[in-house]
């Protein structure tokens, strides 16, 4: 059996960290949660996640740079609750999500962006 994906959820609404923790965990994820980019750079230190879900606009940080100070170690699902619009300009690593995100969306995006990583990586194989 496969150990469980792991996801780090970061958003500095503590609402939204305990609502993507119960979602994800209630689909067998192992979730952390961190409040702030600073927060979530102390975690990574530790926990080698599967996907990373960054808020875009956090206290300390936006989440295009924070991306880009942890690297490719894995994907990103950016969140935000930011008029699409203005991120249209914007150049992400990953896929972009707006608030308000329902249960089904988010599990959907998480679910494609693990394994479209892992195939891009030859993580998995296709035979």
């Amino acid at each position: 059996m496969q150990d469980p994906y792991k996801i780090l959820v970061v958003d500095d609404e503590k609402e939204i960290c305990e609502l993507f923790t119960e979602i994800l965990s209630l689909e067998g994820y192992e979730v952390k949660s961190a409040r702030s980019g600073s927060e979530a750079k102390l975690i990574l230190k530790t926990y080698s996640p599967d996907l990373i879900s960054i808020d875009y606009m956090l206290p300390d940080t936006v989440g295009g740079q924070l991306a880009i100070e942890i690297g490719d170690i894995c994907p990103y699902l950016f969140i935000s609750g930011v008029d699409p619009e203005v991120l249209d300009k914007v150049e992400f690593c990953g896929k972009l999500l707006s608030k308000p995100i329902n249960a089904e969306r988010l599990l959907l995006a998480a679910e494609k962006a693990i394994n479209d990583y892992r195939y891009k990586t030859g993580a998995v194989s296709v035979f």
